[in-house]
């Protein structure tokens, strides 16, 4: 297995009167090529295990392996984890700060160890992939608009090349067409580059239309693990814990309950069209 967590618990403040368990026994898998979308309303522990994923917080008890490997072995390499597992993290522009932005992209694989040339050539292929022009290549990265930072951001993770590609609401404060295309994005680096992508996200409707598999999040343990459609249609379940399915479920759910032979299995907006068509088509006349 790639990655993987194994009865993980994790406290802030432990032994003091502020204590309190962000993780309670979870376990994780993450395969090759996935892309996992994990969702739960806030506290529910999902920043403190992005975190744990490359290292930055260490666990109370249970193990993190990368390739097989605790990452809290002593003599496991955490430098060469954190390019394995890259984690970008909500509003990633904050990160930015060289001069240029081709500096700034540069950065990451320099640190770890690749030549200035081929630093620089990881560079330009991450800065094309995330679509940002050649002409903001030289650019102060503070004078990029926020999608154009944002772009800037994610390129100077992925220039890396990980493994593991952690996505802490890459969209976050976008406008849809921005959204759209972080996601697709995303998609195209999987497909070229089989990453294993885990997402972070509120949008229900993000969720639904790009990742094969969702991870429910809820006071600190993993209560739904399995695919998309199978998770979405536990919709009482995710509403218990201040959750929602993707709206088109309640739509064909409504059209159900009139008589339609809709698929109320079908969670993205193209699957509820098809859907709708051709119960529509179908449907006996008066």
């Amino acid at each position: 297995m790639l990655l993987s967590l194994k009865n993980v618990d994790y406290y802030y403040g432990k032994d003091t009167v502020y204590e309190v368990q962000a993780l309670k026994q979870v376990s994780a898998d993450f395969a090759e090529n996935e892309f996992v979308g994990l969702i739960g309303h806030t506290g529910s522990g999902k920043s403190t295990f992005l975190q744990l994923l490359n290292g930055l917080e260490k666990p109370y008890s249970g193990e993190v392996l990368f390739h097989g490997k605790n990452i809290w072995d002593r003599d496991f390499n955490r430098k060469q984890l954190r390019a394995g597992v890259g984690l970008v993290f909500q509003y990633p522009e904050h990160q930015l700060f060289e001069a240029d932005v081709i500096s700034d992209v540069c950065f990451g694989p320099k640190n770890f160890g690749l030549s200035e040339e081929e630093a620089r050539k990881r560079a330009l292929w991450a800065l094309d992939l995330v679509g940002l022009e050649k002409r903001f290549y030289q650019s102060s990265p503070f004078e990029l608009s926020g999608g154009q930072k944002r772009r800037a951001a994610i390129a100077g993770v992925i220039a890396s090349k990980p493994e593991v590609l952690v996505m802490d609401e890459p969209t976050a404060g976008l406008d849809p067409k921005g959204k759209k295309e972080i996601l697709d994005m995303l998609s195209k680096l999987r497909r070229q580059e089989k990453c294993t992508i885990i997402l972070v996200s509120h949008s229900m409707e993000e969720v639904a239309e790009y990742v094969d598999r969702i991870m429910v999040f809820d006071a600190g343990s993993i209560v739904f693990d399995d695919q998309k459609e199978k998770v979405f249609s536990h919709i009482e379940e995710l509403e218990r814990i201040q959750l929602a399915a993707p709206q088109v479920c309640y739509i064909l759910r409504a059209l159900k309950e009139k008589g339609f032979a809709v698929d109320t299995g079908a969670i993205t907006l193209e699957a509820a069209k098809q859907t709708i068509l051709e119960a529509v088509k179908n449907r006996p006349h008066a």
